[in-house]
Formats: C-alpha cells, sequence, structure tokens
C-alpha cells in the first residue's frame, strides 16, 4: 500500500512510502520530474524493501517556489523526509540526473544516512555555462500548456511509460494541463550543478558507489571515466538500448540491475 506523506518543516515536501524489509531505498528523481517516475521501480521492490519516492523542492506535489535552491537545501530536504519517515537508516539512495547530483552531495552532507550510492545517469557536475544555456533554451521551448493529457504524453514521448510519466507531473487547470514545478525555478535548479564539478566530494565517500548509464547517455564519458579512474572501486553498468530516462525507457532492465545492487548492499 502507498502512503502519500507531507511534510511542513522546514518546507513543504511531498513523498510516498511503500513496501516492507530493509535496506530502505529511496528513490530521488530527475530535472522537471514527480516521484511518480519511480512507481514502477518501488513495486518491484515492494515486497522485501521499505521505499521512499520524494517530490524535489520546486517539483511535483512539493513547494513550488521554494526560497532557496542551494545544492545543500536540497540534500538537507531528502534527510529531513528520512528522519519523518522513520525508516531504518543508513539508506540506499537512489537519484536520477540532476537526482543523482542531489544524492551524491546527501550522501556527503548526511554520511550517517546513507549507505550505498546509486547514481543514475549522473555525475559529480560541472557542465559547464553552455550546457546551462543550451538546458534553459529547451526548457523555453517548451508549450506553456497543453490542451489534454495526451497532448502532454505525445510532446514528451508517445503513448508509453516515458511519455506518461511525464504528462503526469501535469495537471489540469481551466481546461489545460500545466506542469506542476514552474519552468524558471526549474531553470535556476540546474545552475549549481552544472557550474561546478564536485570532485571534492567524489573523492571523499567513503560507501559503495555505482554509476548506472544508458547506452544512449546523456552524461559526458570522459567526465565518467575520470570518476572511476579516481575511485576505481565504483561500480559501472550500462542499460542497452536506454536514453538518459533509463529506468523509463527500459524498466525491466533496470529493475533487475537494480535488485541485484540491492542484494549486493545486504
Amino acid at each position: 500500500m502507498v502512503i502519500p506523506m507531507y511534510l511542513t518543516i522546514p518546507t513543504s515536501l511531498y513523498y510516498e512510502v511503500e513496501g516492507a524489509g530493509e535496506p530502505a531505498v529511496v528513490f530521488l528523481h530527475g530535472l522537471a520530474g514527480h516521484c511518480g517516475e519511480w512507481t514502477g521501480s518501488a513495486y518491484e521492490l515492494a515486497t522485501r524493501h521499505r521505499t521512499i519516492r520524494m517530490d524535489q523542492r520546486g517539483h511535483g506535489r512539493s513547494i513550488r517556489k521554494p526560497p532557496e535552491l542551494t545544492r545543500a537545501a536540497f540534500a538537507d530536504d531528502v534527510a529531513a523526509v528520512i528522519e519523518d519517515a522513520q525508516v531504518p537508516t543508513p539508506v540506499v539512495l537512489v537519484g536520477q540526473s540532476m537526482g543523482a547530483h542531489t544524492a551524491l552531495i546527501t550522501a556527503d552532507r548526511h554520511r550517517d544516512l546513507v549507505r550505498h550510492l546509486i547514481m543514475v545517469e549522473g555525475d559529480v557536475g560541472g557542465s559547464g555555462e553552455e550546457s546551462l544555456g543550451q538546458l534553459v533554451q529547451a526548457i523555453r521551448a517548451w508549450p506553456e500548456s497543453f490542451d489534454s493529457y495526451n497532448a502532454v504524453r505525445d510532446f514528451f514521448g508517445g503513448d508509453n511509460l516515458l511519455g506518461r510519466a511525464w504528462a503526469d507531473g501535469y495537471y489540469e487547470r481551466d481546461g489545460r494541463w500545466w506542469p506542476r514545478f514552474d519552468p524558471a525555478i526549474v531553470e535556476d535548479v540546474m545552475a549549481p550543478v552544472l557550474v561546478r564539478e564536485r570532485w571534492d566530494i567524489w573523492d571523499r565517500l567513503d560507501i559503495p558507489v555505482d554509476l548506472v548509464l544508458a547506452e544512449r547517455s546523456a552524461i559526458d564519458a570522459h567526465r565518467i571515466d575520470t570518476m572511476c579512474a579516481r575511485r576505481p572501486q565504483t561500480g559501472r553498468h550500462v542499460i542497452a538500448e536506454a536514453g538518459h530516462d533509463l529506468h523509463l525507457d527500459q524498466p525491466a532492465r533496470w529493475t533487475v540491475l537494480l535488485r541485484a545492487l540491492l542484494d549486493e548492499s545486504g
């Protein structure tokens, strides 16, 4: 059974709890995403693990326009949700894209809460101002709203798991479908991710880390090579026939790998 929860201090954060068993697993979505992206993953784990899926600040049903968008604020939100949910700690932390970067910062700031870090299509950040500009341009090219759920779905991927997951991040108002996120906010969210590489954090991590990448990855392969060279114990895994949202592109292959990584976590 899925239990929807709101944490109102220090800010309004929405999360869902499901399943039973240890270690608990916490899922973090990517930019402009929402916790519903991980519904299938959580369902697959429900008989063996307690899971938390949260909407990060500025996303989903959490606070739409948060007063602070620092990486530290995002990480502290994760810690607050883990503590509010009262799941056994330390947890396995799974993040995709921007959520992977949040997970990285969380594992460093709250070391007692995280036992294993799984970064899905994520890295240490620092792609640069050019990448940030391209992202902003892409977001601004999205329609402000859509005339139907199906129109949102078709725009973001079609009648498949990927398209439906994106469409589920929209809501109906006055006959139009609007994003739960504020486009200006999500642009600002990515600035601190892309302008600075966090090698300092990466080098001092003292927990198991696995990188899960798509065959059609959006992540700089040279940076991934460097990450693995600097931490040779890092696991590196590739999901075949998948793009950046690999958990939605190839959910079966992703969940097989996730189960295996959790078995290794004990």
